[in-house]
């Protein structure tokens, strides 16, 4: 929800997105849909379709949409789609931010934020939220965000739902937002390491097939291990980003994870990362997380204690020592036969 500009008033809106309904004369039978909606009326001010294109992809309900705020409100929207696209709208209007159709040579080009790559062999829907971060402005010296001081990423992760197959394994995206470090299909230019220096129509070209974002390469992407898949959401506290994995597929609704899922969680440092190892794991949980973590950071200890809500117990973890606590483990998941959950967001001690 965000105050967006319309004409010289400001409105608060909401903004959500969906799957295609394909009931009405002319909408889609699948693919991503994203509405505004005027929260004093009700009132739709504007909606934004992109259909399917892959038969494999089934209609499934996308994740939740992220913004970007300026000085008069929301100015920008960042969506994710099943197909392994990341969309980018403005938020006044309800247009691709990135089609080029005014300068390529082939209308209609109709460029994404960011293309994974999905394939039926390999699907890669998005299945995190569009998490938000900057680069510190002093980054350790040979980490991998060393040459980017001070410049803003979108982080997302891929694979975490039921319909992809459980040997397939997803991937964490950090992509350079900056307009500076974007493609430049519009004029031609360098590319983000600065070692390709691109015509307008072979900008267009890579922007086509990749999105208009980069990121930086060894390292990013990282591909986690066979079946090993990311869902939930993403947490950005202080220089670090804070995400969880689970083994094998996740249910759409996270809350009715399998309590023998098993699943790790991981952090990302921007400011020391390893340029080629730049994913750090966290010792606990050993189980699937309920889809997100909160951080507080201890001022005593100087580290950051991460709280988690695994299947079976709320779990406590220092990103230092690497110790766990449980505030309160429940029976050891699938003892007698019987199968433990967490409900709605708070510790379920019944059977």
């Amino acid at each position: 929800m965000g105050q967006m500009r319309n004409g010289l008033l400001p409105l608060y809106g909401v903004f959500v997105a969906t799957n295609a309904s394909g009931l009405t004369a002319g909408g889609l039978a699948k693919g991503l849909e994203v509405f505004a909606i005027d929260v004093a009326t009700g009132q739709k001010v504007w909606q934004w379709e992109q259909a399917y294109s892959q038969s494999y992809v089934p209609n499934a309900t996308p994740t939740v949409i992220s913004l970007i705020t300026g000085v008069d409100g929301v100015n920008r929207l960042y969506a994710g789609d099943q197909e392994g696209r990341v969309w980018e709208l403005d938020a006044t209007t309800g247009v691709n931010v990135d089609n080029g159709n005014s300068v390529c040579a082939s209308p209609p080009c109709n460029y994404p934020v960011f293309d994974a790559h999905s394939t039926a062999a390999s699907p890669q829907p998005i299945t995190t939220n569009i998490a938000i971060a900057k680069v510190p402005q002093t980054p350790d010296p040979g980490s991998a965000f060393a040459n980017y001081p001070g410049h803003k990423l979108l982080l997302f992760g891929t694979a975490g739902t039921n319909w992809v197959p459980a040997s397939v394994s997803g991937n964490i995206h950090a992509t350079f937002w900056d307009q500076a470090d974007r493609v430049p299909y519009q004029t031609g230019g360098w590319n983000l390491a600065h070692t390709i220096n691109w015509s307008a129509s072979q900008a267009q070209a890579y922007a086509s097939t990749y999105g208009i974002l980069q990121e930086i390469s060894p390292g990013l992407p990282h591909t986690f291990g066979p079946g090993e898949r990311m869902y939930g959401a993403i947490t950005i506290s202080g220089v670090r980003a804070y995400f969880a994995t689970a083994n094998g597929p996740v249910p759409n609704d996270i809350m009715l994870l399998n309590g023998r899922t098993t699943g790790a969680s991981y952090y990302l440092d921007f400011q020391s990362a390893n340029p080629t190892n730049p994913i750090t794991t966290l010792p606990v949980p050993s189980y699937a997380n309920y889809g997100g973590m909160t951080v507080f950071h201890n001022t005593s200890t100087g580290a950051d204690d991460v709280i988690g809500l695994e299947v079976s117990k709320i779990s406590k973890t220092s990103d230092s020592s690497g110790k766990s606590t449980a505030n309160k483990a429940l029976s050891v998941t699938g003892q007698g036969g019987q199968i433990y959950y967490l409900k709605s967001w708070i510790q379920r001690f019944f059977q």
